[in-house]
Order: structure tokens, then C-alpha cells, then sequence
């Protein structure tokens, strides 16, 4: 038979790390995010958070109805799509709650309790010139900027006001900035930029934290805004 598309689920007990979920022999199977900010890799469907780690809803039907109610808003839009895939720092506003994605000591993306609903951390992973003094930024969750601004760099962190659809603050990656790992072995702790070094044509930080040093990639790094 031929081939009819991608498949929309993928087994739990095969289910990326970044997912905290508890019951992966239990159950067979999981949906898989659909195309969108965040790639598949880094970012869970909105049915799984509303379902399985927030339990609001007990089943996929009891999701839609919430979703078609127009209860649920990611970086103040509203979203009615069950695999809208949520990642690293989306805001998730359930009318009487508020949730920030995060990541816990084991690297797994959790929703934490956060009230700072207009304000979202940004961190820029692409910066391409499109025309004299004129420079477009591409963030984390895929959203683009433009700006005539080179002071922007990438691995640098923003904090965009979702409300004004303006940047507020901007963080510089660099010694003695407060940040968090996101990604490798040591994804999900936090500590203060104390060097960074090139190794064999690779930038590596070296970061203090509560447990010692660590040494990672400098690309695993997020620059946190102060308070953070």
C-alpha cells in the first residue's frame, strides 16, 4: 500500500525525554505536536499538557470542549488546535490560572505556577542582514523581528512584552549573567556564566551553580533577565 503521510502519534515508551509523563507502559500510544513554533523535539501538544501533566481534562474529548470554549490562551492568543506544540517559555493562561513552561532538574518541560503573563524571555538563535542597517531576528518559538539595531546578537535573550509586541529588556550572554541549561546532560539547572572559552572551534561555558561547576555547549545556554 502506498505511503499516506506522516504518522500523528508516536508511542509513549518512545516519547522524547523533555515529555514528564509517568504512565508510558500503561498506555500505548501519545500524539505528536503538529508543525509549528517549536519543533517536535522541544515541545509537547497541548493536549498532552492540559490531559496528562496539568490533568484538567481526563480525556481528548473533554480537551476539544475546553479548547472550543475558547478557555485556553498561549502568549495571549487563544488556541483550539489539540497538538498545538508548547515549548521552553510559552505563557499558558487558563482564566483563573496562569502557567510558564519550564524545565525541571531532569531537562522535562513542566508547567510552574507564574503570574509575569504579559512578559516572555526570548532568546535569539538567528540574525540575518535584509538591507542597510537592517537586521532580522528569529527567536526560539520561530517569532521574527525586525530591527535597526546591531547591538542584537545571537544567543542573546530578550524580554518581549506580549501585550505590546515590544522588547523591553535585553539580556547579553556573557560572564556573570544569571541563566539556565537547556539542553545536554546538565539541562534544567541554573547558575552564573563564569567563563567562555573556545575548544576546538566550539564555544563551551562554564557556569556556577549550587552543585559546582559544569561545562557545556554554549549553545544549551539561556540567558535569564534579572529576577528570573
Amino acid at each position: 500500500m502506498a505511503k499516506k503521510g506522516n504518522k500523528r502519534h508516536v508511542k509513549r515508551i518512545a516519547a522524547p525525554k523533555k515529555l514528564m509523563l509517568t504512565d508510558k507502559k500503561e498506555k500505548v500510544f501519545l500524539k505528536k505536536p503538529n508543525p509549528g513554533p517549536h519543533s517536535k523535539h522541544t515541545s509537547m501538544p497541548l493536549v498532552v499538557l492540559l490531559r496528562d501533566i496539568l490533568k484538567v481534562a481526563k480525556n481528548e474529548k473533554e480537551v476539544r470542549a475546553i479548547l472550543n470554549d475558547k478557555k485556553v490562551k498561549i502568549d495571549g492568543k487563544v488556541r483550539k488546535d489539540i497538538g498545538f506544540p508548547v515549548g521552553l517559555m510559552d505563557v499558558i493562561d487558563l482564566g483563573n490560572a496562569s502557567y510558564r513552561i519550564m524545565l525541571d532538574d531532569k531537562g522535562r518541560l513542566i508547567p510552574v505556577a507564574d503570574e509575569k503573563k504579559l512578559l516572555k524571555p526570548l532568546k535569539i538563535v538567528d540574525k540575518v542582514s535584509v538591507g542597510k542597517d537592517r537586521f532580522q531576528l528569529t527567536f526560539h518559538d520561530g517569532r521574527t523581528m525586525l530591527t535597526s539595531d546591531n547591538n542584537f546578537k545571537v544567543g542573546d535573550v530578550v524580554l518581549f512584552d506580549l501585550s505590546k509586541r515590544e522588547v523591553v529588556e535585553l539580556v547579553k550572554n556573557k560572564e556573570g549573567v544569571y541563566c539556565l541549561i537547556v539542553d545536554g546532560r546538565h539541562a534544567g539547572r541554573k547558575g552564573k556564566i563564569k567563563e567562555i572559552v573556545s575548544r576546538g572551534g566550539k564555544r563551551e561555558v562554564v557556569i556556577e551553580s549550587s552543585e559546582g561547576e559544569i561545562i557545556t555547549r554554549h549553545d544549551y545556554v539561556f540567558p535569564l533577565p534579572e529576577g528570573w
